[in-house]
């Protein structure tokens, strides 16, 4: 059994999960649930709505009603234990408040016959003074055993109104990606780190790399925001995303971006993606080899020349390892 799950690379802001005493029911909710579906033990969570239990994760689709909701803690709880989830290992990594959300970051490590692999996750909840009025759950589905090409539908409609409301350096960030910028890294601070749904965390050289290929394809990444979350250091953003670079996905799909950021510096600091795309640069060896011109291009500008070149027949698992893989010569 083979994952390609990751773990962002600020371990050290990892915290053992705590209870939440004097919180809110909706952050109660945002913050409990896991452990407590990891034990079986999430029933009562249900009394932190303020109507009825309504959740929508990556696995289930939407559910509503108390009897979906006992039948969602139990199913979720099976799958993750089919899985080889260690619940005594799931971790916080970080909580981002603002009026009327709470977003909730975990970790959890998985247990498979080569190793153990981490796994990321997180809650939202929407805050009604103080009640959950609807939970949703982003982790990448599609890189677990036999979901591979699953893509999640969109959960909520985008609101144009919204983007004013992201923070300046992650707005710049969305902007640059929309137009396919192939040096979107320098909006990155020197350490700065992106760690997607389904990629290994990319910092240095790997990261400018990553945006040389992502740039290279015309189209961009145009990320259509839903709701934003923001305090004075993270942004989460829930978006939708209905095409990548020349392909039109079926419809348009959810997922999950937390950023951290440095408003004194202008920079990003880190970058947690929780989606399932079923396409991506490797995905398709002609991408990376139609473009390969504009790719090393790019790479070069950046300080990066690489004696590795793909060939057109490469698969998109070869190309995607032996490209990460292969070293710079700097300019």
């Amino acid at each position: 059994m083979k994952f390609v799950l990751t773990l962002c690379t600020t371990l050290a802001f990892l915290l053992p999960f705590h209870s939440a005493a004097q919180t809110s029911e909706a952050e109660k909710l945002a913050t409990q649930l896991y452990p407590l579906v990891l034990r079986g033990d999430a029933a009562g969570l249900e009394r932190t709505f303020a109507v009825e239990p309504r959740i929508d994760t990556p696995r289930t689709g939407p559910l509503r009603g108390v009897q979906m909701w006992q039948r969602f803690v139990t199913q979720e709880a099976d799958w993750f234990k089919s899985m080889g989830a260690r619940p005594e290992t799931l971790k916080t990594v970080k909580t981002t408040k603002a009026a009327g959300r709470i977003v909730h970051e975990m970790v959890i490590s998985l247990a498979t016959p080569e190793r153990m692999v981490p796994f990321k996750l997180a809650v939202v909840v929407d805050d009604v003074d103080g009640s959950a009025s609807a939970a949703r759950v982003y982790y990448a589905y599609a890189a677990t055993p036999g979901k591979a090409g699953f893509l999640r539908q969109s959960i909520l409609p985008p609101d144009p109104s919204v983007r004013a409301t992201i923070a300046a350096p992650v707005r710049k960030y969305f902007d640059a990606i929309e137009a396919s910028d192939q040096f979107a890294w320098k909006l990155y601070a020197p350490d700065g780190f992106f760690n997607g749904g389904s990629s290994t965390p990319l910092v240095g050289t790997n990261l400018k790399k990553f945006f040389a290929v992502l740039g290279g394809e015309p189209g961009g990444v145009p990320l259509r925001p839903a709701t934003v979350t923001c305090d004075d250091g993270t942004c989460a953003i829930e978006e939708n995303l209905a095409t990548w670079g020349s392909i039109v996905f079926e419809r348009d799909t959810a997922g999950l971006a937390v950023y951290d950021f440095d408003s004194a510096r202008g920079l990003i600091i880190g970058a947690r993606v929780y989606d399932d795309l079923p396409e991506s640069a490797f995905g398709k060896p002609g991408w990376i080899h139609k473009n390969w011109a504009a790719i090393s291009s790019a790479l070069e500008k950046s300080g990066c020349r690489l004696t590795y070149a793909p060939t057109a027949d490469a698969s998109p698992a070869q190309v995607r390892r032996e490209y990460f893989g292969a070293p710079c010569t700097q300019n």
